[in-house]
Parts: C-alpha cells; structure tokens; sequence
C-alpha cells in the first residue's frame, strides 16, 4: 500500500510519518505530491509545507485556486526550488519507483534538509510484478534503498518491508552542514 492510495486510504494521510512531526512549525516538502490533499493537512497543522509534482497541470488549478505553495519538479533534471539546509521532512510516497534517477532523490533531499532532518518514502517492493506497467521504472528492496541513501550521506533510520511496499525512514546526519 505505498504511494497516494495508501495515504488517501488513511484517515488524514499522515499517520504514517506523523512521528516525524515535531510539534513546532517545521519546513516540509512532497515530491509528487498529486492533488496535494497531505500538504494542505500540513499546512492546516501549521507547517509551513509545499507540494511538487512533475505534472505542471496540478501546480496550474492549485496555484489557479489561490493555493501558490504547489510547483512542478522534474526531480529526474531538476533541483527541488528550496534553499540548502532549509527543509526538516522530505516526503516521496510512492514516487521513487517512477524516476529515471532515483539517486537524485536521495541527493536533493539531502541538500534540503536541515541536519537532522528526515526523508521519508514509500516505494513498491521488488516483490510486485509491476515492470510491466509503463510508469514504474525499477524495484527496490532494503538493500537498494539503503545503497542510494548511503550514497547521498544519509542515514538509515528505518526500512519496514511488507508484502507490497516498503516504508522507509532516512536522516542526515546532525554533524552535517
């Protein structure tokens, strides 16, 4: 249950990082955001959240309804539109798997987050038979995704492996700049 079904499906979409949320105001972005139903949850508990998704239509009707915290990123070629060292929770819920490059994910995350802060995703288990569809480009287990974070200099937290997808927690170290 990784990606926007599972979020969708629980009752405000959070649950599954809410331990990540301190309980002051905190910089979080969604990568692939979709309608952008978990960064307005967000933003209504008073962080200060912004939603991308590679799709310029959905950045279009949000920014056309007022909501001007939605952009597109192509995170393939693109740097997520934050400063260094500016953002404490990353958010990629079933995204990973879609990306040509899913190293620069884990790249870009580490570039925004403050030290100390986290970058959590879900992903489609290399379990699931899903090579056939158009949109998913690769499978990861705890191996793959653990290589890729460790590769970015960050940290593995947690790596919860179920029957179809994969929760998994990563930070950057404190001792980071």
């Amino acid at each position: 249950f990784a990606g926007k079904g599972f979020a969708q499906g629980a009752a405000s979409g959070i649950e599954p990082f809410h331990h990540l949320l301190s309980g002051s105001s905190m910089g979080i972005v969604e990568m692939g955001c979709n309608s952008g139903h978990i960064v307005r949850r967000l933003r209504a508990m008073g962080h200060q959240a912004w939603g991308y998704d590679l799709l310029e239509v959905i950045a279009r009707v949000e920014r056309a309804e007022g909501e001007y915290y939605f952009e597109s990123c192509n995170l393939d070629a693109e740097e997520i539109p934050r400063g260094n060292s500016y953002i404490g929770l990353v958010l990629a819920l079933g995204m990973v798997e879609h990306m040509w490059h899913p190293e620069r994910l884990f790249d870009e995350s580490y570039r925004v987050l403050v030290p100390g802060g986290y970058l959590f995703l879900t992903s489609t288990r290399d379990t699931v038979n899903i090579m056939h569809e158009q949109w998913h480009r690769r499978h990861f287990n705890r191996d793959s995704l653990t290589a890729l974070a460790e590769a970015a200099g960050l940290v593995v937290q947690d790596i919860e492996e179920r029957v179809t997808a994969i929760l998994a927690t990563f930070r950057k170290p404190e001792s980071a700049k």
